[in-house]
């Protein structure tokens, strides 16, 4: 049996090895999703919203350990591990209150005997392929609208937050959902090779344009549902008149929160000319407050890159930025792989400007998404 093995990024240890599906076993749980999703379909919503209900009960209860397993495969301080969790809970709680409203059968016009009416119906079978940094929030946002509105979910989450991804799929089933309905696929990408190739309504992708890119062209043709979030550049404008440490406070926390590794994080940053010294100043400052150590410890904030080919990336734009003369604003220190990255004062880039803007470049990104509501409804 091939297995995937597990590795704190933290410390390098072996955590878990977890078996690993194969192009059979997902040809076989897609089919049994697909012969069970009608059943769970026909399902009262009442019914639905229990086991969804249940299934928040129960990540309260389990919140303490499954903030640990997070952490300890992804690197996520676990005080962040802890905010992700809570912050999965209004959010839950959004998809419950609004799911009835959403699925109302729809009048859009009664006239002369003649009646119009919009009805949503569940897509089928949905693929869901998650990414790592939030694995909870991101895989939810999926999951929970999908199984409300009477989808089977065939979930493949990230092969760095798998553990997660099967303590997602447990506390479902503890909750009520049936396992066909609700099926969590183990592997990396070839698993999410074999999960295109299943006859399914639907995909879901969070992750990196190049895979969203390859998704997009392996389902194009069936017109099937497809919702791609991929990655981008986020930029933020600092303006003369904007209070010098409250953006710096704000936006070196929306850069550096989860060490980086968030799908909104600020990954430039412009200065008006006449406060840029001062920002910077306080921007250094900020940062310098960050602690960084083990990602298990409270008061860590910078904690591990959670994919270790990533530390290359980040290295070469230390370089290359000081290789074009940038100044660099403190140090960046990296443990023996797998290695802990910890920007201690951030990196600067001064480019020549004209007018009013100054160019600032500081790595690594992100903000968190908790605080960001987005609305997903899985239903056609």
């Amino acid at each position: 049996m091939t297995t995937l093995a597990i590795h704190n990024p933290a410390t390098g240890d072996k955590i878990a090895d977890l078996p690993v599906d194969t192009a059979q076993s997902v040809a076989t749980k897609a089919a049994a999703a697909r012969a069970a999703q009608p059943v769970w379909a026909a399902t009262p919503l009442t019914t639905r919203k229990a086991c969804i209900e249940k299934f928040r009960a129960g990540v309260v209860r389990d919140l303490a350990s499954l903030a640990a397993t997070m952490t300890r495969e992804t690197g996520k301080p676990i005080k962040m591990s802890r905010n992700e969790l809570n912050g999965l809970l209004g959010r839950i709680d959004f998809f419950l209150e609004e799911i009835e409203l959403s699925v109302a059968t729809e009048t859009v016009y009664d006239e002369g005997g003649m009646t119009e009416q919009i009805q949503h119906t569940p897509l089928g079978v949905v693929a869901n392929i998650s990414a790592w940094n939030y694995p909870w929030f991101v895989g939810c946002n999926v999951i929970v609208p999908a199984l409300l509105t009477g989808n089977a979910v065939l979930y493949k989450p990230s092969e760095y937050a798998a553990m997660t991804g099967l303590e997602i799929a447990r506390l479902l089933h503890e909750a009520g959902v049936p396992r066909d309905v609700m099926v969590c696929l183990v592997g990396a990408g070839e698993v999410g090779t074999a999960l295109l190739a299943q006859q399914i309504d639907g995909v879901f992708f969070t992750g990196s344009v190049a895979t969203g890119q390859r998704i997009a062209q392996a389902v194009g043709g069936r017109f099937i549902k497809l919702q791609l979030e991929l990655g981008g550049k986020d930029p933020t404008y600092v303006a003369d008149d904007a209070d010098r440490k409250a953006a710096a406070e704000s936006l070196a926390d929306g850069a550096m929160y989860n060490t980086g590794q968030s799908c909104c994080s600020v990954e430039r940053i412009y200065v008006h000319e006449k406060i840029h010294d001062d920002f910077v100043k306080h921007f250094v400052e900020t940062v310098k407050g960050f602690k960084a150590g083990d990602p298990m410890s409270d008061d860590t904030y910078i904690g591990a890159i959670t994919r270790a080919p990533q530390l290359d990336v980040l290295d070469a734009q230390v370089a290359d930025a000081q290789g074009q003369g940038r100044h660099v604003a403190g140090r960046w220190c990296a443990q023996a792989r797998p290695r802990q990255l910890v920007p201690t004062h951030g990196v600067q880039q001064r480019e020549p400007h004209h007018g009013a803007d100054a160019r600032r470049k500081l790595r690594p990104h992100h903000r968190h998404p908790e605080s960001v509501g987005r609305r997903r409804r899985p239903s056609s």
